[in-house]
């Protein structure tokens, strides 16, 4: 079946409806997401797009119609899709402009982690076929882009360094003209890849997970089966890495639903987020929701001081890792409205976003499938709450998967080997509980799932680290590395029964949330 439209009957929010500046697009017929940033243009143009503050306090809004434009290349209009490959430590602006800007063209941008070795980024570009890459003028991405060079040259493979744009080349102040795209425009296929993203690399070299111009359309109304109307909302992106799926579904959100993204002001060495600094943008922005990973949460829950402002937001989205269970009960008591985004580059967003009715003491940190995808849920032997769940490409045309492990039921499909957990009391309800290949075996039989238990045990201030262990033995154990300030020398008796007594009320925390076989003990 060939992908001709969205079909807005299945959504549950249409977004925009009572926007006084935003027009959604039509999904009678298929749009690219460049494309529907260029009708937004058109017919919403006076729709704020990003949202920054300046050096002297006062709020800069960028609206749909100033949106920058690339051209790297003036191709053929029949040329094939090429893959242009983007090594840049940017200020997001620019980069979000980038890549819409390399699609506009036809082109396939394929953002690369700075935070890749050498090696790693060579794999990248020999299992693309990259060509082309924009690199940023500061020295680490200069350096790093010629030792992939001299890598590649050693196999007879090269690639062409086009420089990084910048934000004042893009929105060039008003005495100067604005960069006019004047290269003919070669219009994707729903079929064609459109974008590229790169696995985590954390136990072998990142894989190239391919997107193609309807999942990335998909992605972008991934909010319509949510319960809020995100048109006109401020969506912080000031963290969000915006060469991770975290970072670069917010370009499909802004097409499709008229979010307005908030970021730091851009500058030629981006803004180094810290927990303070992203509050502070958050406040001067007039954010509505923030949207992150769990760290910064975490900081912000130790100052009571903060806690004023995340009572004002909207939601606070946090992705990539589970939350504390402690903080998010107690964010949550002091009324937080805590929203887990669950999802995958391989999958898209497959929980709901956001839901109505905000977390209870009784449900924070779960979450609901998402209406668009199908998930069959395999059970784990030794738990009757624990599943792993596998998404299946039953209806393409809504929601469509960019890597599959195999054919499940008739269907593509994706086995994530995550677990999640089944509320006690609402069926509907799962959290994230970890991943099936991070399993204890115990002698038992019975499994245990480190990562929630070591996570509780870091939050004491005296622990720097915990790691569990008691693959084939009766019951698990745990070392535990003090904190600097608390090191003492472990064969020192006293002092080490005195730092057991002293986090073992920590020890409890994490036993209440561990399942009885998986428990630690005191001897």
């Amino acid at each position: 079946m060939s992908f001709i439209a969205m079909d807005s009957s299945k959504f549950r929010t249409h977004h925009g409806q009572h926007s006084a500046t935003f027009t959604p697009a039509p999904t009678d017929h298929f749009l690219t997401i460049p494309q529907i940033h260029e009708f937004n243009a058109q017919h919403s143009p006076d729709h704020p797009l990003f949202v920054y503050v300046d050096d002297d306090g006062k709020e800069v809004i960028i609206n749909v119609h100033e949106d920058g434009k690339l051209h790297p290349s003036s191709p053929d209009s029949d040329a094939q899709p090429l893959v242009i490959g983007i090594l840049a430590v940017a200020d997001t602006i620019s980069y979000m402009c980038a890549t819409v800007g390399i699609m506009l063209l036809g082109f396939a941008p394929f953002p690369i982690s700075p935070r890749n070795s050498a090696a790693a980024v060579a794999h990248l570009v020999k299992a693309t076929g990259l060509k082309h890459m924009l690199v940023s003028p500061d020295i680490s991405m200069q350096r790093l882009s010629e030792e992939v060079a001299e890598s590649l040259a050693k196999d007879n493979t090269e690639f062409d360094v086009l420089p990084m744009v910048d934000f004042e080349e893009l929105f060039p102040s008003d005495d100067q003209e604005a960069p006019i795209l004047d290269a003919p425009v070669r219009q994707f296929g729903a079929e064609e890849v459109a974008l590229i993203l790169h696995s985590s690399g954390s136990t072998a070299f990142p894989k190239p997970i391919r997107i193609r111009a309807k999942t990335f359309v998909q992605w972008g109304y991934y909010l319509s089966f949510g319960e809020v109307d995100f048109c006109d909302l401020r969506l912080s992106l000031q963290t969000a890495p915006v060469f991770h799926a975290l970072g670069m579904m917010p370009v499909a959100f802004t097409a499709t639903a008229g979010v307005i993204l908030t970021c730091y002001k851009p500058s030629v060495l981006p803004v180094v987020p810290t927990p303070e600094n992203f509050l502070t943008s958050l406040v001067a922005t007039r954010s509505d929701v923030a949207y992150c990973v769990p760290a910064f949460i975490e900081a912000w829950a130790r100052d009571p001081e903060n806690i004023p402002t995340l009572q004002g937001l909207k939601a606070v989205i946090y992705g990539g890792a589970p939350l504390h269970p402690e903080t998010g009960e107690r964010l949550t008591k002091a009324g937080v409205n805590l929203v887990p985004f669950y999802g995958a580059t391989e999958v898209g967003g497959i929980g709901v976003l956001v839901p109505k009715a905000k977390p209870t003491l009784d449900t924070v940190g779960y979450f609901s499938f998402s209406a668009q995808v199908d998930v069959v849920l395999r059970p784990q032997g030794g738990a009757d709450d624990l599943f792993e769940p596998v998404f299946l490409e039953s209806n393409p045309d809504l929601h469509s998967l960019n890597a599959s492990t195999g054919v499940v039921n008739g269907h593509r499909a994706y086995e994530t080997k995550d677990l999640v957990q089944r509320h006690p009391t609402i069926p509907h309800l799962w959290r994230v509980y970890g991943r099936t290949d991070d399993q204890i075996m115990l002698s038992t039989g019975e499994k245990t799932n480190p990562g929630p238990i070591e996570g509780i045990l870091t939050l004491d201030p005296h622990v720097s680290a915990a790691l569990m262990f008691g693959r084939g033995k009766f019951q698990n154990g745990v070392l535990v590395q003090p904190a600097p300030a608390y090191a003492f020398d472990p064969s020192d008796l006293e002092r080490l029964e005195a730092f057991r007594n002293t986090i073992w009320p920590t020890v409890e925390k994490a036993n209440t949330f561990a399942p009885s076989h998986s428990r630690l003990f005191k001897e």
